[in-house]
């Protein structure tokens, strides 16, 4: 695990400048519960009197800037926590984009193989890691069975889901949606307060490698528009927090952006990021 570096607060404090006017202790007070967790979890752990309470409330501005600075430099900030997988259970809102699955890590617990996903990107991004899980499988893997009794008469509102193998103990080559429900795998990401990001897929090929897919798309829909400047300013974020993520976990991660028909797929690796097209993403994944 690589350490990050921390924020030294006592470095920041002896930067600033005393106050030549002062504020009343309820405006501070008021200041202090408008800014997010982060900030006030610094004041809290400093503060062990009054004293410090004020000189650190009285800089706020100041710190949260500071904090800002240092937490979206994330070769500074980051570091890995504890390794995770699947949940061993989810679910999953049936809301349409349907694609027929029997090769992946979940199974439904009514035996079906129809699962739902988010959206049409994602579902059509389902769909090429299912044709390339069929034609790479060199080194098949094998997902363990859940023993789970599931009551025949308990009544299940949404889709739900386990990790496991039909009776058979089918060799699949290992790939799954990460559905958020119960989900561990996550990245975070600073974009005015700190946010969690839960890539869409994960994917681990026939030499090991693990792949991580956040699927992203412009093309507007009736049913959803959204603030391209927003959409922008996120993907940004997400390059350079999955670009550090790379190079700390040797992971190797994506943005697929689907423009119309054509998928541009950003790929971080080993903290250098380059733009694939479809048919090169499909060759990288062939080869070691």
């Amino acid at each position: 695990m690589t350490k990050k570096q921390e924020f030294c607060l006592v470095s920041f404090l002896e930067k600033q400048e005393e106050k030549t006017t002062h504020k009343s202790i309820f405006e501070l007070g008021r200041q202090l519960q408008q800014v997010d967790n982060q900030i006030r979890n610094i004041v809290y752990d400093y503060a062990t009197d009054f004293t410090k309470w004020w000189k650190i409330a009285e800089c706020l501005p100041e710190l949260e800037k500071a904090s800002n600075s240092y937490l979206c430099n994330y070769e500074q900030s980051m570091e890995v926590k504890d390794e995770v997988s699947f949940a061993l259970s989810s679910h999953y809102t049936d809301n349409g984009n349907y694609v027929n699955i029997s090769n992946w890590v979940w199974k439904r617990r009514d035996s079906a193989e129809k699962f739902s996903f988010d959206s049409e990107s994602e579902r059509e991004w389902a769909d090429i890691l299912k044709e390339i899980s069929y034609s790479n499988a060199i080194m098949p893997l094998k997902v363990g069975k859940i023993k789970k009794e599931i009551s025949s008469d308990s009544e299940i509102p949404y889709s739900e889901i386990e990790v496991g193998t039909n009776s058979n103990e089918k060799e699949i080559y290992l790939w799954g949606k990460n559905y958020v429900s119960n989900s561990c795998i996550k990245f975070e990401y600073y974009l005015g307060a700190l946010h969690s990001s839960f890539p869409d897929f994960v994917m681990k090929d026939s030499f090991g490698r693990i792949h991580i897919f956040e699927v992203k798309s412009v093309n507007q829909s009736g049913a959803y528009n959204f603030d391209n400047n927003i959409y922008k300013t996120k993907v940004a974020e997400l390059e350079k927090c999955y670009k550090q993520a790379s190079k700390l976990t040797e992971q190797i991660f994506y943005l697929p952006v689907i423009d119309k028909d054509v998928w541009h797929i950003k790929c971080f690796h080993k903290g250098e990021q380059n733009t694939l097209t479809i048919d090169q993403f499909r060759n990288f994944v062939k080869e070691e």
